[in-house]
């Protein structure tokens, strides 16, 4: 990871110059959690399930993700005792409007779709904040087994029915969803400072363990409606001097960035530093990191800070770091 050059005109008193930590926006909404379980387990994922490799997996993809590296695999429950769900609990979220749940799907062994004898159904079953958002019974097998799932264009990602052993029990066959295109799992209407998404699987047929699991990788949470930062600066200018820089709307107790640049313009942080693919309000002439802090618990603050006559005429725009969301750019006069 690398660190952004600090300024040389813009002084804030107690700068703080540490790298930034990778995000990731896109408009009208940003993301707020991402899992592809290369690094590990992230500790706000709890419940049934643990880490193993994609196996035959590895290198299916749909036109927004790949399988790769590690997955999470449930292989929880059997006849008689209900799966565990696979838990993921988000604090402190900023405010918003709805959430999208974005995960590839790995549908693993017999599962035996509708009911047609005791073996069934096997459902998929996702909740948030205990409410069903989505079940559909799915199936490896072929006729007479079926599913009454008909996944939307581009979620299927293996043919139906299935035809190719993926790995585990190598007497059946697999299959694979990127259910991050799934309407029903878009813009969940949701307000509330906290979320539980719960996925599970179910059903009075439903036997875990080797005979039938599931597996989720590239698991990510969007908000949509997010309100951006709102900066105002008060300087002293042309000869520099003092400075107020106060913003409000940024996360909570949150990491925030102040980037400085001589012009305006829509300079993309590019790959390899944190935020990539982030287009400020700035131009390239210039751009640098002024400072680094966090924000106070209602996601504001102010800086006392001294300014360079260098600083006279360039523009300063907040990068808050916990959405990699921007706030207003405003010129130093």
């Amino acid at each position: 990871m690398r660190c952004i050059n600090i300024a040389r005109n813009l002084r804030p008193a107690a700068i703080v110059i540490s790298c930034l930590f990778v995000g990731e926006t896109a408009i009208g909404q940003d993301r707020i959690f991402h899992a592809d379980f290369e690094q590990g387990l992230p500790p706000q994922i709890t419940g049934g399930g643990q880490l193993e490799s994609v196996a035959g997996y590895a290198g299916l993809c749909s036109s927004r993700a790949c399988f790769s590296g590690m997955l999470l695999r449930n292989d929880t429950g059997e006849i008689g005792r209900a799966a565990t769900p696979t838990r993921l609990r988000l604090d402190d979220l900023p405010r918003h409007e709805a959430i999208d749940v974005r995960f590839l799907l790995a549908v693993i062994d017999s599962w035996d779709g509708v009911q047609i004898d005791w073996t069934a159904p096997d459902f998929l079953i996702v909740r948030v904040d205990g409410q069903r958002v989505f079940l559909e019974a799915l199936t490896n097998l072929g006729p007479p087994r079926f599913q009454n799932y008909e996944p939307p264009p581009g979620v299927a990602m293996t043919p139906l029915p299935p035809t190719v052993n993926l790995g585990w029990n190598i007497g059946h066959v697999d299959s694979a969803y990127d259910l991050g295109l799934e309407p029903r799992l878009l813009q969940i209407p949701h307000t509330a400072s906290s979320v539980t998404i719960e996925i599970l699987a179910g059903g009075n047929g439903w036997q875990g363990e080797m005979d039938e699991s599931w597996g989720v990788d590239e698991l990510e949470v969007w908000l949509w409606g997010t309100v951006p930062p709102r900066l105002t600066v008060t300087p002293t200018c042309p000869t520099g001097g003092p400075i107020r820089i106060e913003w409000s709307g940024a996360t909570g107790g949150g990491q925030a960035a102040l980037i400085f640049a001589r012009n305006t313009g829509s300079f993309i942080i590019p790959n390899n530093y944190p935020c990539a693919g982030t287009q400020l309000g700035l131009g390239s002439n210039q751009i640098q990191l002024a400072w680094q802090g966090g924000a106070g618990p209602d996601g504001s603050r102010t800086l006392n800070a001294s300014a360079g006559p260098g600083a006279c005429g360039g523009h300063v725009q907040l990068l808050d770091l916990a959405l990699c969301a921007t706030s207003n750019v405003v010129r130093i006069e």
